[in-house]
């Protein structure tokens, strides 16, 4: 199943198309308008996949839920819940080794503080550290079909 990736795959390949002198917010609205389309593109053709974005703020998981809806697929939200300790200490390796793009220490404690984490009442998957990927592979499944 292909992986979109918000980073890498929309942002990284679109960023060019938002005018100079755009507003961080108006820029961010133009970019979650083409990862909408092309999401949607994705699920009309009848296509699978796994959407990866940070989806802060509670209403951004459900409008992707939402556009999943609306182009008959099924969704399912996998939260990842790593405590900050775990994110600080691989930011550290990574720091070392250069495995990943370096996220700057500012830009994370704002993510951060803007994450709203799903509600128990919110039928998402979470998965911290210690979640077995059979478990995560799973609960998908079940929930898929």
């Amino acid at each position: 199943m292909p992986i979109v990736n918000y980073d890498n795959d929309v942002y990284a390949k679109h960023k060019h198309e938002v005018p100079a002198g755009t507003l961080p917010a108006k820029e961010f609205e133009m970019i979650e308008t083409i990862a909408r389309e092309y999401l949607a593109k994705k699920l009309i053709a009848g296509q699978s996949l796994i959407y990866d974005d940070l989806g802060l703020q509670k209403e951004d998981p459900e409008h992707i839920r939402q556009l999943a809806s609306e182009n008959g697929a099924n969704y399912v939200l996998v939260f990842v819940d790593t405590p900050i300790e775990v994110i600080e200490e691989r930011r550290s390796l990574n720091h070392q080794t250069n495995g990943r793009e370096h996220i700057d220490s500012e830009k994370l404690h704002l993510d951060i503080s803007l994450l709203e984490k799903p509600q128990p009442d919110e039928p998402a998957i979470v998965v911290t550290p210690s979640t077995s990927i059979e478990h995560i592979v799973a609960e998908i499944h079940s929930r898929r079909n």
